[in-house]
């Protein structure tokens, strides 16, 4: 009930992304994750909610329940977002820095 009721999201960042990378829509998952990077920078978006969503999938694919078909549709959505997450302002950043070679 406190579900149904409360204010809290019912599945946690990861568990959305995920969702969005099974349904094949990396569009949509860009768009969270845009969400996300309003609360954080790019790096973190991926170490604390992508690479989780990612070893959902992992987990999944041990467990006998991510067919190969679904494992390649995430996979594919997966690098489709990174793709459209690498014209994000800190992507750009780090790639300055990188060009730069300020270590």
């Amino acid at each position: 009930m406190d579900t149904l009721l409360g204010d809290e999201p019912v599945l946690t960042q990861e568990e959305r992304l995920y969702q969005k990378l099974l349904a094949g829509d990396p569009h949509e998952a860009a768009e969270r994750a845009e969400e996300c990077l309003g609360e954080r920078a790019l790096s973190d978006f991926y170490d604390e909610v992508a690479i989780p969503a990612l070893a959902l999938a992992e987990r999944d694919r041990v467990r006998g329940t991510l067919d190969d078909e679904r494992r390649a549709l995430v996979a594919e959505s997966a690098m489709t977002l990174v793709d459209d997450l690498s014209e994000h302002e800190d992507a750009a950043r780090l790639e300055s820095v990188r060009d730069h070679d300020v270590f």
